[in-house]
């Protein structure tokens, strides 16, 4: 099985998981690749999503990538989506820059007790 194979089976993989567990809006979007490329996953009005199914990991340059992607899709936020090898897709990495993460956080303390009391 080739890479981009292995690459599109887990992009599907997770906007199901996203979609089917969460009742996100998520979709595996197609099409543009290179430098006008704009994430992987689709349906979030705030997040550029990458997927990266590699045995060879470079984590540094895949969070820039995936900052591009972001810039490209207009979106103030990006992270990428890692499979790790014989763990289920639950167990996948989600990788974000720091400042992406303080945006996150900064939205997470500004909801209600109880909603954070239930993550």
């Amino acid at each position: 099985m080739s890479s981009t194979e292995k690459g599109r089976i887990w992009e599907r993989a997770v906007a199901k998981y996203l979609k089917t567990f969460w009742d996100f809006p998520a979709f595996r979007l197609r099409g543009t690749e290179g430098p006008r490329d704009q994430g992987d996953i689709g349906g979030f009005d705030r997040w550029a999503l990458d997927c990266k199914n590699q045995a060879k990991w470079n984590l540094g340059s895949w969070v820039t990538q995936a900052k591009q992607e972001a810039i490209n899709a207009s979106k103030p936020l990006s992270a990428v989506i890692v499979k790790r090898e014989g763990h289920s897709i639950e167990d996948a990495l989600v990788v974000m820059d720091l400042k992406s993460w303080c945006y996150l956080e900064a939205y997470l303390d500004g909801m209600s007790t109880e909603i954070r009391r239930s993550l």
